[in-house]
């Protein structure tokens, strides 16, 4: 409500209601498995965004499944990380 207020544009993606295979399964980043629609409009928001903000529960001290498989499923080489350049032994990030 206070971006909104200060007249930034928002956009939301509520996890609980999207639609999409969590695990990455056994391939390889090369045959990584194609992305769902609405893991394509997340990503396409994702790229938009200037700034994001996660509010999810924890459980057991980490993410739930779900969240943890949104971030293997998109969060891929040569959309978020570039590993064949490396800055301090980590792969180059390509999201700023």
């Amino acid at each position: 409500a206070g971006a909104m207020a200060a007249g930034h544009e928002v956009r939301t993606a509520k996890l609980s209601e999207m639609t999409f295979n969590a695990d990455f399964g056994q391939s390889s980043f090369r045959a990584a498995p194609t992305l769902e629609p609405d893991l394509k409009t997340f990503r396409d928001s994702l790229t938009w965004a200037e700034h994001l903000v996660l509010i999810l529960p924890m459980w057991w001290g980490g993410l739930p499944a779900k969240a943890k498989g949104l971030f293997d499923r998109t969060f891929l080489p040569g959309y978020a990380f570039d590993p064949r350049q490396r800055r301090m032994g980590l792969p180059k990030p390509l999201l700023s």
